[in-house]
């Protein structure tokens, strides 16, 4: 979800500091409870989500597979979905493994076989974060990390390879090697 279909900034980071340049407006802002405070947000789409959901909807089972947790995510995926019409299913943090790589940073990797109903052969991955299809590296597209620019064209990209390759696969694995 994050750096993958959007950007999430604090509004201090976004008004105050302007690390997205003068002009940046997020998408729209929202909040959402962490602990004992309300953390307000502004987030930044990435261009072409909203065609690509739309399309890939008719086609696709989406689901969203975010290291997230629930609180912060739904926040989001709320003023994306609102009627749900687009994700089928929303997994969360507490569905990844969490690894400890050498210098310790931690990585939450999916694990696509807790998607039921579905063999590996019909699910793809799209993540900025390889790390997190380790665990099924066939099943994975990887995407450039998105921050914020207007120019961005991946998911137009994404939205062509999906529909005009993946779609037809008998194992969508193949298209991936």
């Amino acid at each position: 979800m994050d750096e993958t279909l959007l950007h999430a900034a604090t509004l201090e980071d976004i008004f105050q500091r302007k690390i997205y340049g003068d002009h940046a407006k997020p998408s729209f802002i929202t909040s959402f409870a962490d602990k004992q405070q309300v953390i307000k947000i502004g987030v930044f789409l990435r261009p072409y989500l909203q065609m690509m959901l739309s399309k890939l909807s008719q086609l696709f089972d989406i689901v969203v597979y975010t290291a997230s947790e629930k609180a912060y995510a739904n926040s989001i995926l709320d003023r994306i979905d609102p009627y749900k019409k687009y994700f089928k299913k929303r997994l969360y943090r507490d569905r990844c493994t969490k690894a400890v790589l050498d210098n310790e940073r931690v990585v939450y990797l999916k694990d696509l076989r807790c998607i039921q109903g579905y063999s590996l052969a019909q699910i793809v991955l799209v993540d900025n974060t390889p790390l997190s299809f380790a665990l099924q590296p066939e099943n994975g597209i990887p995407i450039s990390n998105f921050y914020y620019d207007p120019s961005d064209t991946k998911l137009k990209w994404l939205t062509q390879y999906l529909t005009r390759q993946v779609y037809f696969a008998t194992d969508v694995r193949e298209c991936n090697r």
